[in-house]
């Protein structure tokens, strides 16, 4: 029987090296977000100014009124959702609630506002800013615009506007983006860039985003696994033949 020597790599290491494949990561399933806010910022006024004038109050907070009135003033609210918040990659996620509040006021009223949000992950903080669109009505029967929908003169419209992006961060080694979805108003399902807001009352939307990962990638194997591969088997294929004969 003829013994024939393996010359210049041990199997274990040839074996080895086939283990060292890089293989596909595990996704991570949830993060926790340890505050969100919203503040309104760059408001602007029919008669044009900006973050003041008239009865423009709450500027770099979370709620702005405006208009004069002998009752309610109109207005934006953006209340947070509570935090700490667990929050699943893959699934919708509400970051919070905006309320219209329509009420029967006399100019200088907003025609639009930014609403500045900001999630904190740990100390990896994600920001963004919507800019809001006010349609302001004269509330005159037999005046009210196209966009009317309720019996009461008139109703307003808001329109969501730019600043719905997607932002991708790093926690550890892990890669995940913050996409934002949109608003979603009280009682639907759906996605939508504007609502109108009968006078008198109040209209609901929540802020959608959805936490994701990147996709498992097929690792293609390296030049040096194949090479160790196609080793292994014309070492196996010669020591047969050397046991036969």
């Amino acid at each position: 029987m003829k013994r024939v020597l393996f010359h210049g790599v041990g199997v274990a290491s040839i074996l080895t090296a086939v283990t060292l494949i890089p293989g596909v990561a595990a996704l991570a399933a949830t993060l926790t977000a340890t505050s969100i806010t919203g503040s309104w910022n760059n408001v602007v006024l029919t008669d044009g100014s900006v973050d003041g004038g008239g009865t423009l109050t709450g500027v770099g907070t979370d709620q702005i009124r405006w208009g004069t009135t002998e009752g309610d003033k109109s207005g934006f609210d953006f209340t947070a959702s509570s935090t700490p918040l667990a929050i699943d990659t893959e699934i919708d996620f509400s970051l919070g609630e905006f309320t219209h509040f329509n009420f029967p006021v006399f100019p200088p009223s907003v025609t639009s506002a930014d609403l500045n949000v900001s999630l904190d992950f740990g100390g990896t903080v994600q920001a963004f800013t919507y800019t809001f669109t006010n349609e302001e009505t004269t509330n005159t029967i037999g005046g009210c615009p196209a966009f009317q929908q309720s019996t009461t003169a008139c109703d307003d419209r808001i329109t969501f506007g730019t600043g719905f992006t997607s932002s991708s961060f790093l926690i550890g080694t892990q890669e995940y983006t913050l996409q934002l979805v949109g608003f979603v108003e009280s009682g639907s399902t759906s996605v939508v860039s504007e609502f109108i807001t009968e006078e008198n009352a109040a209209n609901r939307a929540a802020l959608v985003g959805r936490l994701t990962t990147p996709p498992p990638v097929e690792t293609v194997p390296e030049p040096m696994a194949i090479a160790a591969l196609s080793v292994v088997g014309t070492f196996l294929i010669v020591r047969r033949r050397s046991t036969v004969n």
